[in-house]
């Protein structure tokens, strides 16, 4: 189990496995000592160790801009299958087996970023030790990149893919920090400005300068020398902001120019008001609100505008009632009968749902799945809706939780929902809804 503590002004955060689970605000105590803790509750005996404490300023990795434990087979990762290899998500992770001799197989999420710190685990679950995997950044629609890797059998190196072929920058060394046979590495790659740094297991291993690529996107490689059968599985993968660097830079696009934005400050700007027996909808001191009385209830309100692509965002909170509801951004809303639903619940689960002549699909797995990026209770969560093709994206709390894909309405309105599933008595207030062009 991996914790992290951020202790940053009054702001307290626990993530745990890199999911961030809870977080507060206290100002008691502006500094002090760091240190572990062990308790017991009901029964004595509690006996744990810990290894490999760090601490670091807050800004030696700062914003968190993608991450990915691959739970989600939707998320957006190549799931491809033939005689050379395999690339799919297995057992929680991400698997690569390449099956044919001198080859070397990569995928990405499809992102572009500039400077960037990466964080991946890798084991080796079969194959030749002399088999290499490791970490891509810049990558080039044409296929050009870096690559930050090391081998079964303890070698490292950095090169760079140009042209369909290989250029090394740091040639093949042997360390001892690297972990053989099935043993899980944890590797980093740094590319900040020209410098490309690669670090396994904590230790600083290679060092290069190319400044040929100056952003692109991440992913994953593994791949065979004289061998075959190189099979590697990765989990945990993190990109952060590096420090320094500009933190308004995203993985997802935050997109272009402002189309449609509305803070509920004006109460004539054009959203549904009502009060009926059932439900409540309509501004209330500078948000918006929907209150469902009863259980088994839906509404939602369209903004009276037409789009085509979009990146929608809106902050939203449950403030009454059981977190056993919907609270979700529409998208191509064509009328109350269809349009696209991008939601979560607030005890953790999210779905991307179509409603289509009045009937409920959801899509993707077809099934709600639970994320700990969801805040549960009564705080705020930023949900950020992506409708661009046929592609719809969720994101919560700069989290990519699901994407599918779906064709059927190409654009329409945008709107807002919340829902009550067993029980009634369910608020729910939105703020700050800003549709931008992708």
């Amino acid at each position: 189990m991996r914790l992290r503590a951020d202790c940053v002004g009054d702001r307290l955060s626990l993530s745990v496995n890199n999911q961030l689970v809870i977080e507060a605000r206290d100002g008691d105590f502006p500094e002090g000592d760091v240190g572990l803790l062990i308790g017991a509750f009901d029964d004595a005996g509690t006996d744990l160790y810990f290894d490999d404490f760090a601490v670091s300023q807050p800004g030696a990795a700062g914003a968190t801009l993608y991450q990915e434990d691959f739970s989600d087979p939707a998320s957006g990762w190549a799931r491809y299958e033939d005689a050379d290899y395999l690339t799919d998500y297995v057992d929680g992770g991400y698997r690569i087996n390449v099956t044919l001799d001198s080859y070397d197989v990569w995928s990405h999420p499809g992102y572009t970023f500039d400077d960037v710190q990466m964080e991946v685990d890798v084991t080796r679950i079969g194959g030749p030790e002399q088999g290499e995997f490791g970490l891509v950044c810049r990558y080039q629609d044409n296929g050009d990149f870096y690559a930050l890797k090391i081998t079964g059998d303890g070698y490292f190196g950095i090169a760079k893919r140009n042209g369909g072929e290989w250029i090394v920058l740091a040639d093949w060394q042997t360390s001892d920090a690297i972990r053989l046979g099935a043993e899980t590495n944890h590797l980093r790659a740094d590319c900040v400005d020209s410098r490309l740094a690669l670090y396994v297991n904590g230790q600083l291993l290679a060092e290069a300068q190319d400044g040929e690529y100056v952003s692109g996107d991440i992913g994953l490689l593994a791949g065979t020398f004289e061998q075959a059968g190189t099979d590697v599985l990765f989990d945990n993968l993190l990109v952060f902001q590096p420090s320094g660097a500009d933190a308004s830079v995203t993985p997802t696009p935050t997109g272009g120019d402002v189309l449609f934005a509305d803070d509920f400050s004006d109460p004539n700007s054009g959203w549904a008001d009502s009060q009926e027996a059932d439900y409540e909808i309509g501004y209330s001191d500078g948000v918006y609100r929907v209150y469902l009385a009863v259980p088994d209830l839906a509404v939602w309100s369209p903004a009276l505008q037409t789009f085509d692509d979009v990146v929608i965002d809106v902050d939203a909170a449950k403030t009454a009632g059981s977190d056993n509801n919907n609270v979700g951004v529409m998208c191509r809303y064509l009328d109350t009968d269809n349009f696209y639903l991008l939601q979560i619940s607030t005890d953790g689960y999210y779905n991307i749902a179509k409603r289509q002549a009045g009937e409920w699909t959801l899509l993707g797995t077809g099934e709600f799945e639970f994320s700990s990026a969801i805040l549960q209770g009564n705080a705020v969560n930023h949900l950020r809706a992506e409708c661009v093709g046929d592609t719809l994206r969720l994101t919560v709390n700069d989290v990519i939780l699901t994407e599918v894909q779906d064709a059927d309405f190409a654009g329409g309105d945008v709107g807002l929902l919340a829902g009550s599933i067993d029980e009634g008595g369910i608020e729910v207030l939105f703020d700050d809804f800003t549709v931008r062009r992708p």
